[in-house]
């Protein structure tokens, strides 16, 4: 009966300790959603994420079909470090690819795209 309950215990942690570490910053979502078709054309593209990251190792980039940047400057992080944003130039309609890449500050990679077509 003690030794269930210390195993259990064990495992417990082990289980702990396995999320904490493994833990990366994922996108929960993005501005514009991806996939969407917009009207206007964003002035400002987002992506909200699971985790504080940093801003110094960290970025997100507009691309249009061609491969050129649509985008003004760095991206910057906002609200507590969990969302990071770029301004947009002005664009037309077309269809835009966002890519970020980010480091959580436990020191995790993680990337990914998104796009999103103007009218």
């Amino acid at each position: 009966s003690s030794r269930r309950l210390w195993t259990s215990i064990v495992v417990i942690f082990v289980v702990a300790f396995v999320q904490t570490v493994s833990a990366q910053s994922e996108a929960t979502r993005s501005f514009p959603k991806d996939n969407s078709v917009l009207d206007q054309a964003p002035k400002v593209v987002t992506i909200f994420l699971t985790e504080k990251i940093e801003d110094e190792l960290s970025k997100l980039e507009v691309f249009d079909t061609d491969g050129n940047v649509v985008h003004k400057g760095k991206a910057s992080c906002a609200e507590n470090h969990k969302i990071i944003s770029i301004l947009m130039q002005d664009v037309g309609p077309g269809a835009y690819t966002s890519k970020w890449e980010v480091v959580s500050v436990d020191g995790h990679k993680t990337n990914g795209e998104f796009s999103f077509q103007v009218r």
